[in-house]
Protein backbone atom coordinates (compact mmCIF):
# COMPACT_ATOMS: atom_id res chain seq x y z
CA UNK A 1 0.00 0.00 0.00
CA UNK A 2 1.48 3.10 -1.16
CA UNK A 3 0.85 6.52 0.50
CA UNK A 4 -1.84 7.47 -1.62
CA UNK A 5 -3.85 4.71 -1.07
CA UNK A 6 -4.87 5.77 2.31
CA UNK A 7 -5.27 9.59 2.44
CA UNK A 8 -6.32 9.88 5.63
CA UNK A 9 -3.31 7.80 7.07
CA UNK A 10 -0.83 10.25 4.65
CA UNK A 11 -2.33 12.95 6.33
CA UNK A 12 -2.11 11.96 9.70
CA UNK A 13 1.55 10.87 8.81
CA UNK A 14 2.41 14.19 7.39
CA UNK A 15 0.95 16.00 10.10
CA UNK A 16 3.05 13.65 12.40
CA UNK A 17 6.16 13.94 10.53
CA UNK A 18 6.22 18.06 9.24
CA UNK A 19 4.19 19.29 11.84
CA UNK A 20 3.91 17.53 15.56
CA UNK A 21 7.31 16.16 16.14
CA UNK A 22 9.16 19.45 14.67
CA UNK A 23 7.11 21.43 17.19
CA UNK A 24 7.72 18.94 20.19
CA UNK A 25 11.20 19.76 18.98
CA UNK A 26 11.80 22.51 19.36
CA UNK A 27 9.43 23.15 22.18
CA UNK A 28 12.05 20.25 23.92
CA UNK A 29 15.36 22.11 22.92
CA UNK A 30 13.46 25.79 24.21
CA UNK A 31 12.58 24.24 27.80
CA UNK A 32 16.23 22.58 28.43
CA UNK A 33 17.96 24.97 26.87
CA UNK A 34 21.16 22.67 25.34
CA UNK A 35 24.51 24.62 23.96
CA UNK A 36 23.70 26.36 20.57
CA UNK A 37 25.71 24.10 18.12
CA UNK A 38 23.11 20.94 20.52
CA UNK A 39 20.07 23.02 20.09
CA UNK A 40 20.74 23.58 16.44
CA UNK A 41 21.70 20.05 15.46
CA UNK A 42 18.55 18.45 17.28
CA UNK A 43 16.37 21.02 15.12
CA UNK A 44 18.18 19.72 11.72
CA UNK A 45 17.83 16.47 12.75
CA UNK A 46 14.47 16.59 13.09
CA UNK A 47 14.39 17.14 9.78
CA UNK A 48 15.91 14.54 8.35
CA UNK A 49 14.35 11.53 6.38
CA UNK A 50 16.12 9.09 4.84
CA UNK A 51 15.51 5.90 2.64
CA UNK A 52 16.35 2.25 3.59
CA UNK A 53 18.23 -0.05 1.72
CA UNK A 54 17.11 -1.23 -1.62
CA UNK A 55 16.07 -5.00 -0.46
CA UNK A 56 13.84 -3.21 1.85
CA UNK A 57 11.98 -2.44 -1.04
CA UNK A 58 11.60 -5.82 -2.17
CA UNK A 59 10.39 -7.28 1.05
CA UNK A 60 8.00 -4.32 1.60
CA UNK A 61 6.22 -5.35 -1.44
CA UNK A 62 6.10 -9.21 -0.97
CA UNK A 63 6.12 -9.39 3.14
CA UNK A 64 4.01 -6.06 4.40
CA UNK A 65 1.84 -3.08 3.59
CA UNK A 66 3.02 -1.64 6.01
CA UNK A 67 6.34 -1.83 5.42
CA UNK A 68 5.65 -0.88 1.83
CA UNK A 69 3.37 2.41 2.92
CA UNK A 70 6.59 3.43 5.33
CA UNK A 71 9.23 3.43 2.59
CA UNK A 72 6.46 5.14 -0.23
CA UNK A 73 6.53 7.97 2.79
CA UNK A 74 9.70 8.30 3.10
CA UNK A 75 10.26 8.43 -0.68
CA UNK A 76 7.44 11.32 -0.76
CA UNK A 77 8.96 13.24 2.30
CA UNK A 78 12.23 13.46 0.50
CA UNK A 79 10.86 14.93 -2.42
CA UNK A 80 8.42 17.18 -0.27
CA UNK A 81 11.44 18.04 2.12
CA UNK A 82 13.17 20.22 -1.26
CA UNK A 83 10.05 22.71 -0.20
CA UNK A 84 9.63 22.11 3.10
CA UNK A 85 12.80 22.45 4.86
CA UNK A 86 13.85 26.05 3.38
CA UNK A 87 10.01 27.08 4.75
CA UNK A 88 10.95 25.18 8.07
CA UNK A 89 14.20 27.05 8.52
CA UNK A 90 12.86 30.41 7.78
CA UNK A 91 9.99 29.78 10.22
CA UNK A 92 12.36 29.15 12.44
CA UNK A 93 14.40 32.14 11.54
CA UNK A 94 11.39 34.58 12.09
CA UNK A 95 10.18 32.91 15.57
CA UNK A 96 13.73 32.43 17.17
CA UNK A 97 15.28 36.08 15.47
CA UNK A 98 18.34 34.54 13.15
CA UNK A 99 19.20 34.78 9.54
CA UNK A 100 19.73 31.68 7.89
CA UNK A 101 18.79 30.81 4.06
CA UNK A 102 18.06 27.63 2.72
CA UNK A 103 17.61 27.83 -0.70
CA UNK A 104 15.51 25.45 -3.02
CA UNK A 105 18.24 24.39 -5.30
CA UNK A 106 20.35 23.80 -2.14
CA UNK A 107 18.10 21.58 -0.81
CA UNK A 108 16.76 19.80 -3.71
CA UNK A 109 20.74 18.90 -4.80
CA UNK A 110 21.26 17.00 -1.52
CA UNK A 111 18.00 14.93 -1.53
CA UNK A 112 18.63 14.22 -5.42
CA UNK A 113 22.21 13.45 -5.14
CA UNK A 114 22.28 11.50 -1.71
CA UNK A 115 18.85 9.78 -1.94
CA UNK A 116 16.76 9.97 -5.33
CA UNK A 117 19.60 9.17 -7.65
CA UNK A 118 21.25 6.37 -5.75
CA UNK A 119 17.88 4.97 -4.54
CA UNK A 120 16.63 4.99 -8.17
CA UNK A 121 20.21 3.37 -9.65
CA UNK A 122 19.94 0.76 -6.86
CA UNK A 123 16.48 -0.25 -8.07
CA UNK A 124 17.57 -0.38 -11.97
CA UNK A 125 20.82 -2.37 -10.62
CA UNK A 126 18.25 -5.15 -7.98
CA UNK A 127 15.96 -5.16 -11.40
CA UNK A 128 18.48 -5.66 -13.63
CA UNK A 129 19.95 -8.61 -11.34
CA UNK A 130 16.59 -9.85 -11.13
CA UNK A 131 16.22 -10.33 -14.79
CA UNK A 132 19.40 -12.21 -14.83
CA UNK A 133 19.20 -14.94 -12.40
CA UNK A 134 15.63 -15.97 -14.33
CA UNK A 135 17.29 -16.17 -17.49
CA UNK A 136 20.02 -18.21 -15.87
CA UNK A 137 20.10 -22.14 -13.65
CA UNK A 138 19.37 -22.59 -10.50
CA UNK A 139 22.92 -22.61 -10.15
CA UNK A 140 23.15 -19.40 -11.77
CA UNK A 141 20.17 -18.17 -9.53
CA UNK A 142 21.48 -19.28 -6.25
CA UNK A 143 25.27 -17.06 -6.91
CA UNK A 144 22.63 -14.26 -7.74
CA UNK A 145 21.82 -14.45 -3.90
CA UNK A 146 24.94 -15.19 -2.50
CA UNK A 147 26.47 -11.48 -4.21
Amino acid sequence: MWPFCAPGLLWRSLLAVLVLVPLAAVVLVEVLRPALIVRAGLVVSIFAVGVGPLDELKRARAASPVLAYELGLDVMLLIASVVFVPAAVALHGLVFHHQVHVGLSQVGTVVVANALLPLAVGRDLWRSALGAARVTSAPGRQSWSLA
